[in-house]
């Protein structure tokens, strides 16, 4: 069983959810906990805070890759059957999913930074492209606008 170190009051524990107040409290603070069970904020925190080895030039050169696909050559793919034409633009559904994919096959060439921050990215490019209202993920019955998926 491991041992929960005694937690003084300079170090505040946020919730984080988007972790703009954890961010914030960074300046004030040596040390913020963030208490957030979502995988997904997991990711970015790790992504953006973690002091962790990352190469810059080797994920500008995934990113720069993944900004020059052409979704007419990409192969059909879960994300795409599933999420396209409702929640996305079709192509851009193969987009992601291809992206998505090509992140997990690399998982192990990647430093756990790096592979973080490329899923970072990615889910916020999502969010950005997506066809949905809010927190719901209740899709919106109009044509989807084609949108370049510009990933990074």
């Amino acid at each position: 069983m491991t041992k929960i170190p005694k937690i003084s009051k300079r170090s505040p524990i946020f919730f984080a959810g988007t972790a703009c107040v954890s961010n914030r409290a960074l300046q004030k603070y040596n040390r913020v906990i963030i208490n957030d069970s979502l995988l997904s904020n997991n990711v970015i925190y790790n992504g953006f805070w973690a002091t962790r080895q990352w190469n810059k030039d080797k994920l500008n050169e995934i990113i720069t890759y993944y900004n020059a696909l052409d979704a007419n050559v990409i192969n059909e793919n879960y994300f795409s059957k599933n999420f396209g034409g409702k929640f996305f633009e079709h192509n851009i559904a193969k987009l992601i999913g291809y992206i998505c994919q090509d992140i997990e096959d690399m998982k192990f060439e990647l430093t756990e930074k790096e592979y973080n921050i490329l899923l970072a990215t990615l889910i916020y490019n999502i969010d950005r492209l997506t066809n949905t209202v809010g927190h719901f993920d209740a899709y919106i019955k109009k044509p989807i606008k084609n949108s370049r998926c510009n990933y990074g």
